[in-house]
């Protein structure tokens, strides 16, 4: 047999190889050929917010390299969400078969923006031509891998440069650890079609409004003390912003919040929409995308609504508002009490970050958001 019957372009974004390729042709003077480039492989394991915002990235890699194929593995929780992202040519969870099928192929950059020995782990393993973000030390230690890297590596170990010195975001720092240029573009999120659908019937069956609907994300996360508002001022804002400003408040959460917010509904003097979070993921962030604005603490559901430009009143306990960028109207809103932030798992004070934020403060700034939406 000839030699050149048959030719395999192995690297061609659309070769499979165990079956034919979505055009049905043997690679030989395919007119399709399409190689990929720049491989890229970014290890961004968790959490879910921090996945998302992430994806700001994705512009700038494309930016930065005339032809690249990009290959992102990730937790299972956050999967279903980069699904929809673009820029990802192959998205893979964390798990054996995967990490096995990586740790057999080439990459010309590694990325690595997890700290966690699993992540800093693997990029140690895989073979790269450039490796940047974080890696595993001989000692078992995350260690930056590029000079670049140094500021977001130390902001994790130094309270005050992070707490108090640091302005940057967390896009303009994972910007400068892989010394990526500008111009930054926001990180962008769209809900797949069923989960569009699952959107349009909630509100349809409830008969409400999403122009006149204002999202009330009442968790937060069990990780960090005094990340969540409290429930009776969530109570009264529903109140407020039922009787007063004639919109109608949606309680969100998921599985975890379901007792959460029927107390909280229980609490309320008048009737107050509630998700139920009989939700996945991508459904909630279908609703969220709907409102005609959210109050929310730091949390998985604010960033659902930056990335989907959602205005935003986000609450800020024991984490750092500086890190976050608004992607529109919005405000970020903190007490400023002098202990602010700590990242602290546990806190013991009564007047604590979140308490001293009063209702009077967050009806102030939602009205404040709402006349920036009007004008």
């Amino acid at each position: 047999m000839p030699e050149d019957v048959f030719v395999a372009q192995l690297d061609c974004r659309h070769f499979i190889g165990e079956k034919p390729c979505k055009y049905k042709r043997l690679c030989k003077d395919c007119p399709h050929y399409d190689p990929m480039g720049t491989r890229i492989l970014i290890i961004k394991l968790a959490a879910v917010g921090d996945v998302m915002r992430t994806t700001s990235l994705l512009p700038s890699l494309q930016k930065a390299h005339s032809r690249l194929h990009v290959t992102w593995i990730t937790d299972k929780s956050a999967y279903e969400l980069l699904l929809a992202s673009p820029g990802i040519d192959r998205l893979m969870s964390y798990n054996l078969e995967n990490l096995q099928q990586l740790l057999s192929e080439e990459f010309d950059l590694c990325i690595c923006l997890d700290k966690e020995p699993r992540a800093t782990a693997l990029v140690q393993k895989i073979t790269a031509k450039e490796k940047k973000g974080f890696g595993l030390s001989q000692w078992g230690t995350p260690m930056p891998l590029n000079p670049e890297a140094a500021y977001a590596y130390r902001l994790g170990l130094d309270d005050d440069l992070k707490f108090h010195k640091n302005q940057l975001t967390y896009q303009e720092i994972i910007h400068g650890a892989l010394d990526l240029p500008g111009p930054m573009e926001a990180y962008s999120f769209k809900p797949t079609g069923p989960a569009q659908s699952y959107a349009d019937e909630f509100f349809s069956a409830r008969g409400l409004n999403p122009d006149k609907t204002i999202g009330l994300n009442t968790g937060a996360g069990p990780i960090f003390a005094h990340k969540a508002w409290l429930p009776e001022r969530f109570a009264a804002l529903a109140d407020w912003i039922r009787d007063q400003l004639g919109l109608t408040p949606l309680l969100l959460g998921g599985p975890v919040e379901r007792e959460l917010n029927q107390g909280i509904a229980a609490m309320c003097q008048g009737p107050v929409a509630d998700s139920r979070g009989k939700h996945d993921l991508v459904q909630f962030a279908a609703l969220v995308g709907r409102l005609r604005m959210m109050v929310t603490s730091d949390s998985v559901a604010m960033h659902l609504a930056l990335a989907q430009k959602v205005p935003s009143l986000v609450l800020f306990g024991s984490t750092c508002p500086q890190e976050i960028q608004l992607n529109g109207p919005g405000r970020l809103l903190r007490a400023g009490l002098d202990c602010q932030p700590c990242y602290k798992r546990t806190c013991d004070l009564s007047e604590h970050c979140m308490a001293a934020i009063s209702l009077d403060m967050v009806k102030k700034a939602v009205r404040d958001i709402l006349a920036e939406l009007d004008s």
